[in-house]
This record gives structure tokens, C-alpha cells and sequence, in this order.
């Protein structure tokens, strides 16, 4: 599922960062290793692929490579 997304990236001149360190029901260590990523490689988008866990996490580091920490405090109750 990620070879073509790769190949239309460099068919752009895209160099995309990929972070595949999650899991499913992703941890908070996982967000934050990814934000890290996000921060340290000066992202500007992120490309989520894959099911709902996926998803979230890209959302969850999105969030907070924008916000601070810590991501409970952005959670609806």
C-alpha cells in the first residue's frame, strides 16, 4: 500500500519522512516518539495509511506537533 504513495512523493520531488513505529491501540510513548519525528525532521504534512489506529496516531501527533503537552487536556469528557 506504500510504494505507490512513495513513488507519487518522488515523482514530486517529495522527500517523505515515514514513522512506522506504532501499534495498534497506539501508546503515548508512540505519539510522542512520532512527535518528536515530526518536530526534529520539520515536517509539514502528515500522510496517514492504514486503518483507524493509524489514523488516530497521526492525529494524536499532529495535535500536539502544534500544542502543547500534555494530550489529555485536548480530550472532550
Amino acid at each position: 500500500m506504500l510504494e505507490p504513495i512513495l513513488y507519487s512523493f518522488k515523482q514530486q520531488g517529495i522527500s517523505p519522512v515515514i514513522y512506522q513505529e506504532g501499534q495498534v491501540d497506539p501508546t503515548n510513548e508512540n505519539v510522542m516518539a512520532g512527535r518528536n519525528v515530526y518536530i526534529s525532521k520539520c515536517c509539514d504534512i502528515i500522510v496517514a495509511v492504514g486503518g483507524g489506529s493509524r489514523m488516530d496516531l497521526a492525529k494524536r501527533i499532529r495535535l500536539l506537533g502544534a500544542h502543547t503537552e500534555p494530550i489529555e487536556q485536548y480530550l472532550f469528557r
